[in-house]
């Protein structure tokens, strides 16, 4: 878990930090605009925290998790393929309800795994190795959007940030499908060898 969350805060980096260059300078409207940006993107983050509660019916905290990487990685790559306003602001929404998504599903994830004796200690560990993918991140996206020097400027360099940072948010996935697929085979182990005791 301490690994998928090095790789989410670290694609967040530069979604969180180019999303107001990128989004004035695609509307020509000025800042203005990201008042209303704003507002709408922590809609969609709370409408993914109740996304979330709707699929934890019908799905396994693993698969949930899986579909909230996957929401971050894909609507981010395509918000950085885009590169007009309007096709770029819908992606970015959605990329905020899959952000919205990530924080409830790990706690969710975390709550079954950690027993209460250990849980204050690893969440905080879970915290500084997060502080620290976006540390990585910020630094990285920032050496590669280093020729975006204002608004005027060709969006390429942030672009190329957005969807690296997008590739990187569905390494998770395959991390996770491998866990989940290994105690699969451990639980089916274990339920044959106590078959076999009875």
């Amino acid at each position: 878990m301490f690994i998928i969350g090095l790789f989410i805060s670290f694609s967040n980096s530069a979604g969180n930090t180019f999303q107001q260059p990128r989004l004035v300078g695609l509307s020509e409207q000025g800042i203005w605009i990201m008042g209303f940006i704003k507002a709408g993107y922590s809609l969609c983050m709370t409408l993914g925290s109740y996304l979330v509660r709707k699929l934890g019916a019908r799905y396994s905290d693993v698969h949930i998790l899986m579909y909230a990487c996957g929401m971050i990685g894909i609507w981010l790559i395509l918000a950085g393929a885009f590169n007009t306003f309007y096709p770029v602001l819908l992606t970015f929404f959605i990329y905020e309800i899959g952000r919205g998504m990530y924080p409830v599903a790990k706690q969710i994830f975390l709550n079954k795994r950690i027993s209460n004796e250990y849980r204050s200690t690893l969440l905080s560990l879970d915290s500084a190795i997060s502080q620290l993918g976006m540390c990585i991140g910020l630094i990285v996206t920032g050496i590669v959007s280093r020729n975006f020097t204002n608004l005027a400027s060709d969006q390429t360099p942030i672009q190329i940030s957005w969807m690296l940072c997008g590739g990187i948010a569905l390494i998770p996935i395959f991390l996770l499908l491998y866990v989940h697929r290994g105690s699969r085979k451990n639980s089916s182990w274990k339920e044959k060898a106590t078959k076999q005791n009875v």
